[in-house]
């Protein structure tokens, strides 16, 4: 859910400030109100979008770890993961419930002022007659006026077409739809900046389609500026879920009106959006992993058994099922995905593991974290994670040194008894059973486990035996495999 949040928000960062260099200032309004309100839309689909990807899987099990690491990996988890997550959720609640209650309280307001006040109806909308000093506001068909400039034809006719303009062209609604994703997404800032964009773009389309009457627009803007600065400081401010003809927006409207956008600077400016669009697609979407295990079969992720999970580590980037997770949530998405699974399920599911450049620090956490779960419980043999390398061998200045010989302490043959003689060699038909050493190391991998199988090598990938062919294939595939031919003949391959 954490991840979701902030490709969201990235999204419409990048939307945004894309919307904000290229397009405002520019006259293709009709274009821009659907850029807007398609940048919300993409902003909460494209984190959702999931593509299908083929790697490589292998299997592998490790010995069970320490059940101290058990209870203080666990002790750990319950004091950070079960009480974070309970206060972000009330914040974002304690938010979402006072947002709600303000869009319910706006709507009210609203219906109660076309109830409450006079209402006369011209041609297609509803003039409601306030007797309190307000800005000329528009929810849907209803024209919010005031009563006593109404009466007296104070109001100019350009306003009247501004506000019949926000009407007829149902301007509410995008605002509506804002409003509600405002709701849900409150905590993002960059939904606020897309609403008051969104309300700044309804005015420049009500000024195009009042200029469209043949109105002056020197004479327009004066009436403009002359109308919505007059008393200014007595009126009072209009409904959050309305348009409203404010003096904030004055100046941007007043400087696009001058502007003129060229056909081809549309043109240039709509292609743009085509490639902004695909990389996003590419960067804030999801991957789902098909497995491909060694030798080759494929296990279509269509096709998968429900007692399986998919582990894929990048680096420092890890998923599960296909799904994002962190190393703090890694436990408690296991035992989201194990939650309906029966006791025999838990004893005898399997792991497919995909591992691309594991981060060794990543999988160590990993290690602790499973430690914790159902699985680990019912199967704690079981565990995800391939065995580590073999540790390198001591450097040369830490082999023993030779005692230091002391006169009449340690300088006698009696005081330092000769070691105890070797086991004589068994002896078979008259033939001695030598233990043949190994080949020595070659640096091409491929060629060495051919030396090895030609010396009689038996393979092993963890605890499974496997043949020469598949151990060249799997190096063929990870260069980052290992060779440990310390107990030959048998050779244990693998690692990270």
């Amino acid at each position: 859910m954490e991840l979701y949040i902030l490709k969201s928000a990235a999204c419409l960062a990048i939307l945004f400030v894309f919307y904000k260099l290229v397009l405002e200032r520019s006259t293709m309004h009709f274009f821009k109100r659907i850029y807007l309100l398609s940048a919300l839309i993409i902003s909460i689909i494209f984190p959702l979008i999931t593509f299908t990807t083929y790697v490589t899987a292998a299997e592998t099990t490790i010995p069970a770890p320490n059940p101290e690491v058990l209870v203080e990996v666990a002790s750990n988890q319950f004091s950070i993961w079960n009480y974070l997550p309970v206060l972000l959720w009330g914040m974002y609640f304690a938010g979402f419930l006072f947002f709600s209650i303000r869009f319910i309280r706006n709507l009210l307001s609203i219906f109660n002022k076309i109830k409450n006040n006079p209402v006369r109806k011209e041609r297609n909308v509803f003039h409601v007659l306030l007797s309190k000093s307000i800005v000329p506001h528009t929810f849907f068909s209803y024209i919010f006026l005031n009563k006593t400039q109404y009466d007296a034809k104070e109001i100019p006719k350009e306003v009247l077409l501004h506000e019949q303009a926000h009407a007829s062209e149902k301007h509410s609604v995008d605002l509506i739809f804002a409003e509600l994703i405002k709701l849900v997404f409150w905590f993002n800032p960059f939904i606020w900046l897309f609403k008051s964009a969104i309300k700044l773009n309804h005015e420049f389309l009500a000024d195009t389609r009042v200029l469209k009457h043949g109105i002056n627009p020197i004479d327009y803007q004066q009436k403009l500026v002359a109308f919505s600065t007059a008393g200014d400081h007595q009126i009072i401010q209009h409904n959050a879920l309305a348009n409203a003809n404010t003096y904030s927006f004055i100046k941007k409207r007043l400087t696009v009106m001058k502007t003129r956008t060229t056909k081809r600077g549309m043109w240039l400016r709509s292609l743009v959006i085509l490639p902004l669009l695909s990389l996003m697609l590419l960067s804030f979407s999801n991957t789902r992993y098909v497995v491909v295990n060694p030798i080759g079969d494929i296990n279509p992720i269509s096709q998968q058994d429900d007692k399986k999970i998919i582990l894929y580590i990048k680096k420092k980037q890890i998923s599960l099922n296909g799904e994002e997770v962190s190393v703090q949530n890694f436990a408690a998405k296991v035992d989201a995905i194990t939650k309906n699974w029966s006791e025999a399920d838990l004893r005898n599911f399997r792991w497919d593991i995909i591992l691309e450049k594991a981060d060794d620090d990543v999988i160590n956490k990993l290690q602790k974290a499973y430690t914790t779960t159902r699985l680990y419980r019912y199967n704690p043999e079981k565990a995800p994670f391939p065995p580590p390398p073999p540790p390198p061998p001591p450097p040369a200045s830490d082999a023993p040194k030779a005692p230091k010989v002391v006169k009449g302490v340690n300088d006698k043959d009696d005081m330092n008894p000769p070691p105890p003689p070797k086991a004589p060699i068994e002896v078979k038909q008259g033939v001695y059973e030598l233990p043949s050493p190994p080949p020595p190391p070659d640096p091409d991998p491929i060629k060495y486990i051919e030396n090895l199988a030609k010396g009689g090598a038996t393979f092993y990938w963890g605890p499974h035996e496997v043949s020469k062919e598949v151990a060249i294939k799997m190096f063929k595939k990870n260069k980052n495999f290992g060779i440990d031919a310390s107990e030959f003949p048998i050779v244990r391959v693998g690692g990270g």
